[in-house]
């Protein structure tokens, strides 16, 4: 009797009706010809037969309680991961948009407050009055724009 048959597990599937036609077909082909795999499918005829009246024993309520509270934890954690992920890419959006405002108020030739009239303010600290901010040569700047506007576009 050969015990290694390639198609022992598809027996199973076979016994389970969990094959296609053509392939059950097959299957029964097979088993006509290959006692190991024979053997096997009478091995689960015979469990099922065996387990056929048992009756299963009922889950005691405060386990399914146990359960439910498992599940909705669950649900709740992988609710918590996507608004953590949301709070990410809003705090990035936010990030780019005030390093934007910023770069054009720093190193525009007449800063003024946004959505302001238009007119100069004297409250704009400018990077020579600031020795914390280095002016960028306008190469740097446009590079550093464009970049972002990219790395957002790609992000998409």
């Amino acid at each position: 009797m050969d015990v290694t048959c390639d198609n022992l597990p598809r027996v199973s599937a076979y016994h389970d009706g969990e094959l296609p036609e053509a392939a059950a077909a097959e299957v029964e082909r097979h088993l006509a010809a290959c006692d190991a795999c024979a053997a096997e499918l009478e091995g689960y005829r015979a469990m099922s037969r065996s387990l056929e009246g048992i009756e299963l024993p009922k889950l005691p309520n405060s386990a399914r309680r146990r359960l439910r509270l498992a599940l909705e934890e669950e649900r709740a954690s992988s609710r918590l991961r996507i608004v953590r992920a949301l709070t990410a890419v809003a705090a990035s959006i936010f990030l780019v948009a005030a390093s934007h405002i910023i770069h054009q108020q720093a190193f525009s030739p007449t800063s003024t407050v946004p959505g302001g009239s238009g007119m100069p303010t004297d409250n704009v600290i400018l990077p020579q009055q600031n020795p914390y901010l280095l002016p960028a040569s306008p190469a740097t700047q446009s590079s550093f724009a464009q970049e972002m506007v990219d790395g957002l576009e790609q992000g998409k």
